[in-house]
């Protein structure tokens, strides 16, 4: 096994992972039961060091499925925060789950920086990028 295969076996436990531990988290706070929301936040602390292996893995996993018969290269470029087609896409996303008017009503202007995660990218929504 390399890195891309634990790429490929871990790339779905920060998806489901975050609502999960933030249901427990919340779960333990409303029911006053510390331990199970310290347990939500320690399995928290574990799951980020999971989604950092997930994103250092990712190109060994893009070179491990691309030659197979269904690679489809847009899928894999839609994670590429370098290609301007993949921020367009996240744009969108942002503007039509209502980021972007949050945004707007406090302060932002297109073209300001916007930080998701460790990635910090200049969000330009409704703009074409060239």
């Amino acid at each position: 096994m390399d890195t891309g295969h634990l790429h490929l076996m871990l790339n779905h436990l920060p998806v489901l992972g975050v609502p999960a531990l933030l249901a427990l988290l919340v779960w333990g706070l409303a029911r006053n039961m510390p331990s199970v929301a310290r347990g939500a936040l320690w399995l928290t602390l574990a799951l980020s060091a999971v989604t950092a292996a997930v994103y250092l893995t990712g190109e060994a996993a893009e070179e491990l499925v691309e030659g197979l018969p269904t690679f489809d290269e847009r899928l894999v470029e839609r994670h590429d925060l370098e290609n301007h087609d993949a921020l367009a896409y996240i744009e969108e996303r942002l503007k039509a789950m209502g980021v972007v008017k949050q945004l707007e009503s406090r302060g932002f202007q297109p073209g300001d920086e916007v930080e998701i995660g460790e990635v910090a990218f200049a969000l330009y929504p409704g703009i074409p990028q060239e």
